[in-house]
Formats: structure tokens, C-alpha cells, sequence
């Protein structure tokens, strides 16, 4: 399986991929404590430092400071929890971010996230000229992942993959694949643009065409709403223009089939126009053009790989065919380059509990203990962790850390400023732009008075609610000249006046949940703000408003009923992709073995006895990029061995399931039984052996909390064909299968018993329509 280089903070993770692998709520509640940060005071020069500014050094050139445990402590928590309901309204998402950072936020006096230009042109996938290619390939696999998970969202509401003019729909032939794809991109409003019914060269239609998504852009394409990402076209391929195919189509299997690849430059084309390339007998650059050494594609099971130009002719004709029975196997690919993380320094009152951290750190290999100097190290490769006390942290990329242990006071322009405005603030951010062209033009864009952007040197932002300043908020904006600041000066003016007015039509929404009265005090406030030119600096801030707190307090109830709705939304979301995952896992499993795990450990038809004493989500892990935790584990061994028990704390995330507290414990369950595709765990069981079809037969499900067991020991859900409904426990209004065509559905408490046992028999020969 393919490794990933996992960032060791999963709030990091939740920013970078959008809310990835964490709920949306805890997102938000990392992103209001990044917005919020205590007094800090500098470090006497020589002397061990007093604060985290004291550790930054001249490398970095963006950076914020705050204090989360000032914060949590603050009234306006309380506020918050008061108007939820909740008194523990933050204990859950701070445990779950405790859990996986084994850093308590309670706890935590101040905290500084920290970027070298290095880091920062990684992280925002802008081309820098010390390494464009690693930047460039990194930000079109992550493009790919997005673009694969889509086509697998677009199979689970339509049971097949787009063809490469659409579906077997009344609008084939008109448009692009990659349009269909536009509502599981993010994209429903574009999507909705779109004349169906019209050729993609429509007089409507080809006005979007200069609207393509970043996600479809292509190295060394330049000509707007063009892409040489493409479907290939040809017999038994993929999108072969006939009808579209569903996963239970892919009798090769899903991991030696091509979804889509990036061909060459000249190979590109207008991203609505339908079409894929046509597969021509060679070596892949016959099809796909002058690659160079290798070229990107997408597998059919969701992963990217990198795959050699000159990859063998048969091998290539069989990825590209996804039904001629020969699949490929013990196919190499180029290892993906580990990102650059951006440097943490946590300074906390209680005792930090170094081997949490490190288990939190799992995912990105075993830490090699040392010493820098006296402090405590741990190297993961090319980041090093480092403990100078008890009760301090400090992580950063090798080439960095060794400076950051001086103890040398805050240097540099973001040292600098960071100390100078942290200590009267609840956050304190600051970035230098005078080095970073590249990162300017991207900023700048197409924005108005982007000339004016160009001219910013320096950025300083604080934020206060809890602090003792008096300014909600401040920015300052150091110019390349006075002529440049006046300009600035003029176009913030003209910003908060847009402010102010985009506020006042909110008033007498009805689509608005604050009260009218809370929305008018809001828009007064900006009656106050301040905007002027100092020389080369212009200033804005905003004056503590008299009535701030009361304000805050009647905001709440509505602020806060729409941070639960996304919540709960973000958590099912994140739910059904973690079932995704597992369905993946279970055809890539298959792919190899021929068929499913047992529920009690091996699939391989010639397993033995000692092989059966791990459940199946342990032998799923190599297809879940946990190889390493899998081979900890001693298959000739049951689940409670020494050795096995060991490992039942490192259960991962793919199986939480909410409402199960207990460490290592999960509510995702198979069914087992007489005529369930798990049986008695004796055969295991093929794809060939389901005769009501993979789209009627459940594979696992989220059952209630009260079903919870240990993710390692062998077991399901045992079904006798009597009051099924009550082995799923307390599960709510709905609850979440896995279909064995790896489609997930949320199924209503309310659907026809009968019908759930039909779908959790495999061969009963009463295949169940729409539920």
C-alpha cells in the first residue's frame, strides 16, 4: 500500500484539507482559539524564555501567537455554553483534539504556529524557486484524490461513474465528465450554471468555460479552460463512450483499473468539451503524449500514483481495461515526497505528556530518540521534536529546530512584531511579504488595486475579546512608500463602507437568524472604525464597542444553532468518507486475495485455524495505509494475546464511531450468521458468492453506541431473522450502511424490517430496490 506523511497535528490536517478527517465544529473551535491569544513579554537576551516569542528566530517570515487556556477560562466561553444549553458544550471537541495531538488546550498558557518561506510556498501550493517540482506534483496529486473521491461520490448517488459525456442520462453526449463531476467538487452552483440539454459549445455553455475549477488545472497548460486531465476512450476502458460502469462492472479489480490521467500539454483540451483520449496500443505515452519520465493517473479504487512512461505496453493495456481478467499485479510507483510542516511551540502550566505526543505522531514513523544540546529529541524523519522542559514543545523541520533551542531572544521583522503586539492581545499574527513575490502575485490575483497588494511589505493583525486592549481588532500595513499607503488608505476606506452596507441589507433579512435589533448595534459599530495613513503605515481598527458584550451574548443563540447544524452535517460527512474508505479497503482486499476478510481474520481461501484470531478491520489495514500498525500485530495469535492487546489503544480514526468514548472500541459492525455474508466465519466470502448483487447486500454498518466492542476482537452482529432492528441498538433517527458495492446510504430507523434483512442476505434471491 501507499504511504502518507500525516501532519502531526490533525487541526493542521482539518485547515490544509478542508476539514479532512475531523468534524467541521472542532475546526471551527481550533480556528476561534487561533483567533484569540494572551500577553506575552520578551525574553532577556541569554536567558531561558519567558514566552514562545522567545524561541522565534530570523527564519520565519509568517507566525500568531494566542493562548487557548486565557481563552476557554474567559466569560465569553461561558457565554457561548450558556446560550447552547451546555455547560461542557467544548469538552468533547477538546478531547478529540487532545486525543489526537496529546496536547491538552485546558493547559495551555500560549502556543505559536510558525512559517519559514520553505513551508509556506509547500502549504500554499505556489511554485517557489527552490523546489517547483515537488510543490507542483505534490498540489496535483492532492487535485487528483479530490477528483477520485468525487467520482466515487458521483457512483454512491448514480451506481456508476460518469462516462466521459456524462451518464446513462437524457444529457449524455452534451458535456464533459468533469462537469457532471461539479456538485461533488464543492461546485453545485456552477453545476447549476450549466444548460444540460446544450452541447458543451452552446452559446450559454461556452461561457463558462473560462470558470474551470482550480481542481482541473494542468501543469504547463496556460490557456484558461483548458485541461490535459482526461478519461481514456476505448474498448472495455473506463469511459468508452457506451454506457457508464459501476464498480461491480470492474472484474479486474479497482486497483488495476485507470479512473482518469494527466497526459501531455499538447494533449490538453476545453474542460466541457466531452471526449477522453483514445487508447492506442503501446506504451502509455502512445495515448497519452510526451509525458517525460512518468505521468500522474488515478486508480479506479481512489489512489494516485506517479507510474514510469515507459511502463511495459500489456501492462498498460490492462490498467486501461477494466474487464479483461488479468489484473496487474506488484505494480512500483514513486514514492510521494513528505510535506513540510510549519514549526509549533506550545508552552503549557501543567506538564506536557511527551508519550501522548508522540502516539499522536504514529503515522509518520517511529520517532528516534536523542538530544539537541539539553533538551529531549525525537526525529520523524525530516521533523524533529524537542522538549527543553517539562512543560514546553517545540516542533519543527530538522533544518530549523537547532536555531529555535538558542533560547536567543525574538528576532527578526515576525519575531519582532509578534512580541511587541501579543501582549495586550488575544491574538497576535504577523507575516513579512518583502521577500515573497510569489506569494504576493497569488494574493494579489486579479483583485482590485492590485498594484496597491504588490506594495504591502509587512502585515500585523490582533485580535482581543478576552484581553485587556482596547480594540476588537487592529491591522497594520506597512507600504512600500506614502504614496502607496495613501492609496491603501483610500481603498479600506471604500471597503468598509461595503462592509457596513452588505451588513445593512442583513437587518431585515428574513433569511438572517440575529434579531434586527442585534444586526443594527452591529452595523453602528462601524460608525467607528478607524482607517489613516502614518507615513508608510496604514492603520485600521476597530474600537471596543461599549456594548460588545451584550451584543455577543444575543448573538449567540444563533451563532451557535448553526455551528451545531454544520457539526452535525461535517460529523456525517466525515462518517460516510471514513465508510467509503473501509469499502475501498474491502475490493482492494479482495483485489489481492480473491476474496473478502473473515469476520475472524483471513481471507485467504487457504488460511488455517491459527490465522483467524484478528477480526477483518485489522486485515484491512494495509488497504488503509496503516501497514505499519498491521505488521505490530501477530496473526498466528488471538486478538487478546499479549502482544495483540497491546495494540488495541492504537484503533484508527477511520473506526471512530460517535458516542463511543472507550479507547479502542468501535460500533462499525458485519453481520454474521445463517445466510449473512460472513456466515460463521469458516469460508470466506468471494464477490462471486453475493447473487443478489453488491448493490443489494450490506457489508458493515454504524450501529448505536451501546454495540461498541473492541475493533480488534473477532465478532458482528449476530442475525437470526427475528427482531433485527434491535441488534443495531440505539441508533437514532438513522443510522449508516456499507453497501458491498461500496456505496454508503443513511437509512431511515423507520425502513421495513423485513426489507434490512433482505439486505443483509446475500443470496436470498429477493434483490431490494430503492430504500
Amino acid at each position: 500500500m501507499r504511504s502518507v506523511v500525516a501532519s502531526p497535528f490533525p487541526v493542521l490536517s482539518c485547515c490544509r484539507a478542508g476539514a479532512g478527517s475531523r468534524s467541521v465544529f472542532t475546526w471551527l473551535v481550533a480556528m476561534t482559539l487561533s483567533c484569540l491569544v494572551p500577553g506575552l513579554a520578551l525574553a532577556q537576551a541569554g536567558q531561558k524564555p519567558l514566552s514562545v516569542t522567545g524561541y522565534i528566530t530570523t527564519d520565519y517570515v509568517a507566525g500568531m501567537v494566542l493562548s487557548p487556556a486565557r481563552l476557554l477560562e474567559s466569560r465569553y466561553v461561558s457565554m457561548w455554553a450558556e446560550a447552547a444549553g451546555e455547560k461542557d458544550l467544548l469538552d468533547q471537541p477538546l478531547r478529540e483534539l487532545q486525543n489526537g495531538t496529546g496536547i491538552d488546550l485546558r493547559e495551555v498558557e500560549q502556543l505559536a504556529i510558525l512559517l519559514d518561506r520553505k513551508t509556506l510556498f509547500s502549504m500554499a501550493r505556489i511554485p517557489d524557486s527552490e523546489d517547483v517540482s515537488v510543490v507542483d506534483e505534490r498540489q496535483l496529486k492532492n487535485n487528483l484524490k479530490l477528483i477520485a473521491l468525487a467520482m466515487h461520490n458521483f457512483h454512491d448517488a448514480y451506481r456508476a461513474f460518469p462516462d466521459h459525456d456524462g451518464g446513462d442520462n437524457d444529457n449524455k453526449g452534451n458535456l464533459s465528465w468533469r462537469v457532471h463531476l461539479l456538485p461533488f467538487l464543492g461546485q453545485p452552483q456552477l453545476y447549476d450554471r450549466f444548460h444540460l440539454d446544450e452541447p458543451w459549445d452552446s452559446e450559454h455553455n461556452k461561457s463558462l468555460i473560462s470558470e474551470m475549477p482550480d481542481e482541473f488545472k494542468t501543469p504547463g497548460v496556460d490557456e484558461p479552460g483548458r485541461t490535459s486531465l482526461h478519461g481514456i476512450e476505448g474498448e472495455n476502458t473506463l469511459m468508452s463512450g457506451k454506457r457508464a460502469v459501476a464498480i461491480h462492472n470492474i472484474i479486474d479489480g479497482t486497483s488495476n483499473t485507470i479512473m482518469f490521467a494527466v497526459a501531455a500539454v499538447e494533449k490538453s483540451d476545453v474542460w466541457t468539451k466531452p471526449g477522453a483520449l483514445s487508447y492506442k496500443a503501446g506504451p502509455p505515452t502512445a495515448t497519452l503524449g510526451d509525458v517525460g519520465d512518468r505521468f500522474l493517473m488515478a486508480r479506479c479504487d481512489g489512489s494516485v500514483d506517479a507510474l514510469p512512461a515507459d511502463l511495459n505496453e500489456e501492462t498498460f493495456r490492462r490498467l486501461v481495461t477494466y474487464n479483461d481478467s488479468m489484473p496487474v499485479q506488484d505494480l512500483t510507483s514513486s514514492p510521494s515526497a513528505p510535506e513540510r510542516l510549519p514549526t509549533w511551540i506550545v508552552r503549557s502550566r501543567a506538564k506536557i505528556d511527551q508519550n501522548a505526543v508522540l502516539a499522536a505522531l504514529r503515522p509518520m514513523g517511529e520517532p528516534v530518540k536523542g538530544n539537541i544540546g539539553t533538551a529531549i529529541s525525537y526525529t520523524l524523519g525530516q521533523y524533529i521534536l524537542a522538549f527543553p522542559d517539562e512543560r514546553t514543545l517545540l516542533a519543527a523541520p530538522t533544518d530549523l529546530l537547532p536555531d529555535l533551542l538558542k533560547n536567543e531572544s525574538a528576532a527578526g521583522t515576525v519575531g519582532t512584531q509578534l512580541a511587541q503586539t501579543a501582549g495586550d492581545s488575544d491574538l497576535a499574527a504577523a507575516v513579512d511579504l518583502q521577500t515573497l513575490q510569489p506569494f504576493k502575485d497569488r494574493l494579489a490575483g486579479n483583485l482590485p488595486m492590485a498594484g496597491v497588494l504588490q506594495a504591502v511589505r509587512t502585515l500585523q493583525l490582533t485580535v482581543n475579546m478576552a484581553g485587556p486592549g482596547d480594540h476588537l481588532h487592529r491591522i497594520v500595513a506597512e507600504m512600500e512608500n506614502e504614496a502607496a499607503a495613501a492609496q491603501l488608505n483610500a481603498l479600506m476606506l471604500g471597503l468598509v463602507q461595503i462592509q457596513k452596507a452588505q451588513l445593512l441589507n442583513l437587518v431585515n433579512s428574513p433569511e438572517n437568524p440575529i434579531p434586527a435589533d442585534v444586526m443594527s448595534g452591529v452595523v453602528s459599530w462601524f460608525d467607528h472604525v478607524q482607517v489613516r495613513a502614518e507615513g508608510r503605515q496604514v492603520v485600521y481598527q476597530l474600537p471596543r464597542p461599549d456594548d460588545f458584550d451584550d451584543v455577543f451574548r444575543r448573538v449567540l443563540p444563533a451563532v451557535t444553532k448553526a455551528a451545531m447544524q454544520a457539526r452535525t452535517r461535517a460529523a456525517r460527512m466525515r462518517r460516510m468518507n471514513n465508510l467509503k474508505m473501509i469499502g475501498l479497503a474491502f475490493h482492494n482486499y479482495h483485489d489481492v486475495y480473491k476474496a473478502f476478510p473473515r469476520y475472524n481474520g483471513d481471507g485467504r481461501r487457504d488460511a488455517d485455524e491459527a490465522r483467524r484470531g484478528l477480526s477483518w478491520r485489522v486485515h484491512l489495514l494495509p488497504f488503509l495505509e496503516h501497514t505499519a500498525l498491521y505488521e505490530k500485530f501477530n496473526l498466528e495469535e488471538a486478538w487478546d494475546s499479549e502482544t495483540n492487546k497491546a495494540l488495541i489503544d492504537q484503533m484508527p480514526d477511520v473506526f471512530r464511531t460517535p458516542g463511543v468514548e472507550q479507547p479502542g472500541h468501535t460500533s462499525l459492525h458485519v453481520f454474521i450468521g445463517d445466510k449473512t455474508p460472513f456466515d460463521d466465519g469458516r469460508e470466506a466470502i468471494r464477490i462471486r458468492d453475493i447473487l443478489d448483487g453488491l448493490s443489494n447486500t450490506l457489508l458493515v454498518v454504524e450501529a448505536g453506541p451501546d454495540t461498541a466492542d473492541i475493533w480488534t476482537r473477532p465478532g458482528g452482529l449476530k442475525f437470526t431473522g427475528e427482531d433485527t432492528f434491535s441488534l443495531l441498538g440505539d441508533i437514532g433517527e438513522t443510522f449508516l450502511v456499507l453497501m458491498a458495492d461500496g456505496a454508503v446510504r443513511n437509512v431511515s430507523r423507520d425502513l421495513d424490517p423485513a426489507v434490512l434483512e433482505r439486505l443483509i442476505q446475500h443470496d436470498d434471491r429477493t434483490p431490494v430496490g430503492n430504500f
